[in-house]
């Protein structure tokens, strides 16, 4: 289980008697996300309501997730806020979504750097938003790149806190993004070092490749397998997946080079 560690923040100088009251309530129902709607039932007319909100965020008790839904972060000393990990979740209520990309490749020890942004993969939204100062990229993909995932659950058990890619899931993204660690080159020695030290399962990451829906990462993931003495048969399910496919560029820049007829690559300079 990941720890989920709380978010205290200072407490203000100034407070109002209304912004007191918000507090006060908030912090004893154990209040972590409120909407614009449920301030307006519990604290007043929509007027007052909005200048109350506006007057919060400013002193940090109240964080936009997204309009009309707020993240309350109690300042008092043992209070307990949500974390930066639980905010996809928040995002994304139903599950449709898990983080990836640059934030896993640093996770899993892929790349040494560390992402300030997080990504989110999903099935509905394509856009960027800072939340406490955090920049999220949300990415819209294909319902057919929803596997592979983890979901770490709360104390309740029921509903996942945060939905993650699985280390051989995150490396099938890595052929496909592979400008996140300098190009297909270095990918394809991360993936090395990894079979190297056991560190992946083979088998998984071979079933994970052959469901990914882009033929052109197939293809490659496919070159990179042999490069490791992957047992052909092994093989047969993804390099069928690539049969009869046009030529691509191994590496996306030259149309020179050596004719891979099983993967259907130009065997180019990698970078």
């Amino acid at each position: 289980m990941r720890n989920f560690n709380s978010w205290p923040n200072p407490v203000p100088k100034y407070l109002g008697p209304k912004e007191l009251e918000v507090v006060a309530r908030l912090s004893s129902e154990k209040t972590d996300v409120i909407s614009y709607d449920e301030m307006k039932q519990l604290f007043g007319k929509d007027k007052p309501v909005k200048n109350l909100v506006y007057q919060l965020k400013t002193k940090g008790i109240l964080r936009t997730i997204k309009k009309g839904l707020y993240w309350y972060s109690p300042y008092e000393e043992g209070g307990k806020g949500k974390g930066e990990d639980e905010i996809p979740s928040i995002l994304f209520p139903k599950d449709n979504y898990y983080v990836g990309y640059a934030t896993m490749f640093n996770r899993y020890g892929f790349t040494d750097q560390i992402s300030q942004t997080t990504y989110i993969l999903n099935t509905t939204i394509q856009k960027e938003r800072i939340i406490s100062g955090v920049l999220y990229k949300l990415l819209r993909v294909s319902p057919a790149r929803m596997y592979g995932l983890t979901k770490y659950y709360g104390k309740d058990n029921k509903k996942a806190i945060i939905i993650e890619s699985d280390k051989e899931r995150t490396l099938v993204d890595l052929f496909h993004v592979p400008e996140f660690v300098g190009g297909l080159g270095p990918a394809i020695e991360v993936f090395k070092r990894l079979v190297s030290e056991n560190e992946i399962n083979i088998d998984k990451f071979i079933d994970y490749a052959d469901r990914f829906p882009f033929k052109e990462t197939r293809k490659r993931i496919g070159y990179a397998l042999e490069l490791v003495q992957v047992q052909e048969t092994k093989l047969q399910a993804l390099a069928e997946s690539v049969k009869d496919t046009a030529y691509i560029s191994l590496n996306g820049n030259e149309r020179a080079g050596v004719h891979n007829k099983k993967w259907r690559l130009i065997i180019d300079d990698l970078k």
